[in-house]
């Protein structure tokens, strides 16, 4: 067997046994009690912060430029730990997806952040919902569709089509439309037009071409995408965010909706005004920016 077919067989092979370890998962989060399950999930993830190395460093190194050198190398670990253990609770949240009621998604949703986005979707170009890696995007989504609000949202796909079939299944279950990222543009441009909600994250630039700017004091190449949206159909950008309060409670944040304006400037306006709005929420929220990939690529920790 050659170098290059017998690395095809073991990606198969590992492919197909980790879908069958989401499958089962999946089986066992829909009939062990969410604290069970949790406790589960939280040994788990301190066991992967302790033996995977290459993503424990990343994320001490990204937290490191968000909370800056007035807090210890002790506390920087312990944050670190509760993003592992936190970014563990979420896949379990999306393991229950079926289980998740209309009723209890939609009581995650207080009127006035719907207000927000219902009301920029008044002007009829449709609504940008920017994201990021922080909370639990998934459930956020769950909630603003189960409510009412027509969405699409840009994910990566899976490089095994089984575990990208169980992701796509479990998010369209919930009235999420999933939008690949190869062909995210032409779908979240039709969408915009039929006047619905489009939902992208733009703290990591995993595909295609981005723009280096300012991220936390720092260059970092980003996302640029969502505000050529926005300037190309005049839709507002929201930034939204689902995070986790306490438990298996979540708690959707809204902030200021950005209008693109015309003019030589507007493309660095909206982009600095977003990316602010990414380093509030971020800040306020730390150990849960599941960022498990170095975004800063300038020899810095």
């Amino acid at each position: 067997m050659t170098g290059g077919l017998r690395q095809w067989f073991f990606d198969r092979v590992l492919g197909v046994f980790g879908y069958l370890l989401y499958e089962v998962g999946g089986a066992l989060a829909l009939i062990i009690h969410v604290s069970v399950s949790y406790t589960i999930a939280s040994g788990v993830a301190d066991l992967n912060f302790a033996f995977n190395t290459r993503s424990r460093r990343a994320v001490i190194a990204n937290l490191r430029r968000v909370l800056g050198k007035s807090v210890d190398e002790a506390e920087m670990t312990r944050v670190a730990k509760r993003t592992f253990r936190n970014f563990a609770l979420s896949i379990v949240d999306f393991l229950r997806f079926p289980i998740l009621s209309r009723k209890s998604l939609t009581g995650m949703v207080d009127g006035e952040t719907l207000a927000v986005i219902r009301r920029e979707l008044e002007s009829g170009k449709g609504v940008i919902l920017l994201g990021a890696h922080v909370g639990n995007w998934e459930v956020g989504g769950a909630m603003l569709a189960r409510s009412g609000i027509r969405l699409s949202a840009v994910a990566l796909p899976h490089r095994n089509r089984l575990i990208d079939r169980f992701f796509v299944k479990r998010r369209r279950s919930k009235g999420i439309n999933v939008v690949s990222s190869r062909r995210a543009a032409s779908e979240l441009l039709a969408a915009l037009r039929r006047n619905e909600c489009v939902a992208i994250l733009g703290d990591r630039n995993v595909v295609g071409s981005g723009v280096r700017r300012e991220f936390f004091g720092s260059p970092a190449v980003l996302p640029y995408g969502y505000v050529a949206l926005a300037l190309r159909t005049g839709a507002a950008i929201v930034p939204t965010f689902a995070v986790r309060e306490k438990g298996s409670r979540f708690r959707l944040c809204v902030e200021e909706p950005i209008r693109p304006g015309a003019g030589a400037t507007a493309f660095e306006d909206v982009l600095s005004r977003s990316l602010r709005a990414l380093e509030k929420c971020v800040r306020e929220y730390p150990d849960q920016w599941f960022a498990f990939e170095p975004i800063w690529q300038d020899g810095r920790t």
